[in-house]
This record gives structure tokens, C-alpha cells and sequence, in this order.
């Protein structure tokens, strides 16, 4: 299983995931359940966060050697 995360943001810079005010919302274990923790999250809040990503996923899909989870 991988942590999906709400987030203020994320960037990418040189094969480097930074992901900033991570809050942990749930677990996946493919692209699709990835897609039903995100519209769970959404409809069920009402509103959407700056960002939701599953690091692990999101990494595998675009060659992301390091992750940096800043406050």
C-alpha cells in the first residue's frame, strides 16, 4: 500500500519530489484507487487542497529518485 497525501504543494526540480505541508489522507494500491481516495476526499469535504498526491505512484510514473516532505 502507498500514503496518499492532502498538500499546500508540490514541485519537481531535477528528479526531486518536495512536497510541503504533507497531511496523510489515505492508501493506495494502484493509479485507480488513488482516483477513488481523491474523489472520496473531494466530495466528501466539499472542497478541494491545493494538492493531492500519492508519492510512491506519482515517483514510479516520472523516474522521482528522492522525496522531500517539508513543514
Amino acid at each position: 500500500m502507498n500514503a496518499i497525501y492532502k498538500c499546500e504543494d508540490f514541485s519537481i526540480n531535477e528528479g526531486v519530489l518536495t512536497i510541503w505541508g504533507a497531511e496523510l489522507i489515505g492508501m493506495a494500491k494502484s493509479v485507480e484507487d488513488f482516483n477513488r481516495v481523491y474523489e472520496i476526499f473531494c466530495k466528501g469535504k466539499g472542497i478541494l487542497p491545493n494538492g493531492i498526491i500519492c508519492p510512491a505512484l506519482y515517483c514510479e510514473q516520472r523516474g522521482i529518485s528522492l522525496i522531500i516532505f517539508e513543514k
